[in-house]
This record gives C-alpha cells, structure tokens and sequence, in this order.
C-alpha cells in the first residue's frame, strides 16, 4: 500500500490481541450461518450494545457467560470450550469459544473473562450489516483504523465507537479503501462488516492522535466533500 501498511505491525503486541480476535471472527463469517442466526445488533434486543443476550463487560463473570451460551438457539452448546489465554498484564484469563448451529467445525464466536469478569466478545456477524447501519445504531464513530490485518492479505477498515465499547470490522481483499482512507476520504458506507467486538473501554486502542494506521472519523464517501 504505498509504503504506507507497515503502520498495523507497529502496533504494541498487547493491541494485536485486540485485532486478531476480529480478524478471527472476519474469517469464520466467510460461510454465512446455516441454521438460526443472531440478529440481535440490528434488533437490539434483548439488549442494546455493548450488552449481549444480557452478557455486559465488566460485570457478567465466567459461570454467566457458559450458563447464557449453552441457552442461545444459534450456539452448538457441545462445541463451547474455554481454555487460557493472554490478555494484558492479567495471569488469570479465559477465553470461551463456541460453534454455532449449522456450522461443524467452525469458531462462531469467543468471550475473553479476565480476573474473573468478562471483558471481550467476539462477534462474527452472521447477518449483512453496513457500515451505515452500524453507525445508525452506534453513533458517530471516534476514530478509525485502516491497515493490513495481522495474519493475511488485504485491508481492514475498523470504527471504534468508545462510549459504546464496540469496534465493527470489514475485511477486504484489495488496498483500495485502506488507500482511500490514508489519502484523507471518507468510508465507503456500504461495505459489510465482518465482526462486531464488545470491548472494556481501558484497553481500547489509542485513538487518532496516534497517527496512522489510525484516522479522524472523516464521515461517509457521500459526505465528502472532495468526491
């Protein structure tokens, strides 16, 4: 990309937790669900985000995360697993991850307890959500991440939403939008996101301030003044 993508493997291994889990979850969404699916960012219901199914960072511990699991219609509950996992400056951190119905073989979704309480949900989405959607329901993002993912090819464009401590990720083979981004435009508002994350705002990423591969909230290509 122009010289310009090293700017992802600057970042700090501990910000690399952050952003492989949605790289993760971008490729288990490749094969949409087969059997009944989560729709519940789009719903909002039972709760609004960053609460999930009444799982909420911060707050909900490990027994609370297996016991809502194993209730979910679209979760495998003999595919949920936890084992430990690195997480920050924590000697004490599990991570769940499941199957979802229709999907044999496949992680479908993860949540991160660290010390005891839940701190990180991994979303692969299951149902078409744009970038305008996501921010009809979010808000106005903070700022944006644009770069290579940490494990293949391509461009990730990311929104970081820090009130409502969520991340929405897209995956795309070219470099075209990340190039788009790094010349000071707007977000293609239709792009199909990949991954939701729910995360504790202390660990989120540094914000624009940092300099790319983060960037201002610039608004949507239709709202850019240039095009």
């Amino acid at each position: 990309m122009s010289g310009r993508s090293g700017g992802h493997g600057r970042l700090a291994p501990s910000l690399l937790l952050l952003f492989s889990a949605s790289i993760v979850a971008a490729a288990c969404a490749s094969n949409r669900a087969r059997g009944p699916l989560d729709n519940s960012f789009l719903t909002g219901k039972p709760c609004q985000a960053p609460c999930w199914y009444g799982l909420e960072l911060g707050r909900s511990d490990s027994e609370q995360v297996m016991s809502t699991l194993r209730t979910l219609a679209f979760v495998d509950a003999a595919s949920i697993i936890s084992r430990p996992t690195g997480w920050y400056d924590s000697d004490d951190a599990m991570l769940v991850e499941y199957e979802c119905v229709g999907q044999p073989g496949e992680s479908c979704g993860a949540a991160l307890v660290s010390e005891g309480t839940l701190v990180r949900i991994t979303l692969p989405v299951q149902v078409p959500i744009t970038f305008r959607e996501a921010v009809n329901r979010l808000g106005q993002p903070d700022y944006v991440f644009a770069g290579p993912p940490a494990v293949s090819g391509g461009c990730v464009v990311e929104l970081f939403f820090r009130a409502r401590q969520a991340i929405v990720s897209s995956h795309q083979r070219g470099d075209e939008i990340c190039e788009r981004v790094y010349d000071g435009h707007g977000i293609d508002p239709e792009l199909v996101l990949d991954s939701i994350t729910y995360v504790t705002g202390n660990v989120m990423p540094p914000g624009e301030d940092s300099g790319p591969p983060f960037f201002p909230w610039r608004g949507f290509l239709e709202s850019d003044a240039s095009e």
